[in-house]
């Protein structure tokens, strides 16, 4: 009988010292986030980096609720201090790729297997829907001044206050227009990496009297900055 009861106190003080997976060990997990932006126009990738100032969320086990938070660093790196062994799950709030007026959370697992232990999680990669680049388009307007009938060119010369418009290519509705300024220049600026149309309308021997002229362009980079040929219309 006292050797049951021996064996009894050494279980429950065994049971006692097993810690759960949260604060209190010895143990770090470390690991990094990664914002991957896409445009909000056409969802295509327009750059990745490592996220800075992002929260990152940890959940110990298999609790229903995050037990820490921490923010990401320049480098997009985090830290999670002073964890006991266990199974961890750690997350991220995202951009929703088909809703961008949602939030969803993107998340990996890890497991701290030995005390005293530094663990590096899988990559959180999050997204980020953008409007806005920084890329830029400029070119000017150039108009010949005909007749009514279009029959006898009057002058030519470089269009003020006329508008330019922009579309994604293949796209009925445009993104944005410009008035051209005194030279007939324009630009569009803060313009995202994709494939666009630049056009102005032009009188035409058409049922409307009307047709767009159009440029196509294609932006690649971020940062890219693109001098198209002149449009010529005809006014």
């Amino acid at each position: 009988m006292r050797y049951f009861i021996l064996v009894l106190i050494a279980l429950v003080t065994l049971s006692s010292c097993k810690k759960d997976p949260g604060k209190g060990g010895s143990s770090t997990i470390n690991g990094t986030v990664i914002t991957v932006e896409y445009s909000k126009y056409n969802k295509q990738i327009v750059r990745w980096y490592n996220a800075n100032e992002e929260d990152v969320y940890i959940v110990y086990g298999d609790n229903d609720f995050y037990g820490d938070r921490v923010r990401t660093d320049k480098s997009g790196t985090y830290k999670f201090n002073y964890l006991t062994k266990g199974e961890y799950t750690l997350y991220a709030y995202s951009d929703d790729l088909n809703n961008y007026d949602l939030k969803t959370t993107q998340g990996v697992n890890t497991k701290i297997d030995a005390n005293g232990s530094t663990v590096t999680a899988p990559n959180i990669s999050i997204i980020k829907m953008v409007d806005k680049g920084n890329a830029k388009i400029s070119g000017k307007l150039f108009a010949y001044d005909y007749n009514s009938d279009l029959t006898v060119l009057k002058d030519s010369f470089y269009v003020a206050d006329e508008y330019v418009y922009i579309a994604l290519q293949g796209e009925e509705t445009y993104l944005d227009r410009v008035k051209t300024f005194y030279d007939g220049s324009f630009v569009f600026s803060e313009m995202l990496p994709g494939n666009y149309e630049v056009y102005a309308y032009s009188k035409a021997n058409t049922a409307s009297g009307i047709v767009a002229i159009k440029k196509d362009v294609e932006i690649t980079d971020f940062d890219e900055d693109i001098v198209l040929s002149r449009i010529e219309i005809i006014k």
